[in-house]
């Protein structure tokens, strides 16, 4: 298949829940704000500092953070 196609065809269910989402968030009023989600995995939130890793765990060698991948994300995302 073309590549094109494929991109398509993998965002499309993405695309779907986003617009749910985003009916939900207007039906409640509440704004809807897109991240650019490049390196919000290997981010440290408090420096901004990008480390290499594909462990569950992320500690950051700058500051000496130790966190769950995903709750080191979240706050990231958080942030404004």
């Amino acid at each position: 298949m073309d590549r094109e196609i494929l991109y398509i065809l993998h965002f499309l269910p993405f695309r779907k829940l986003h617009k749910i989402i985003e009916y939900k968030a207007k039906l409640k009023r509440v704004k809807v704000i897109y991240v650019n989600p490049k390196n919000t995995f290997k981010t440290c939130h408090r420096y901004m500092y990008v480390i290499q890793t594909e462990s569950r765990e992320f500690k950051s060698p700058k500051c000496g953070l130790f966190y769950n991948h995903n709750l080191n994300t979240s706050i990231k995302i958080d942030m404004p």
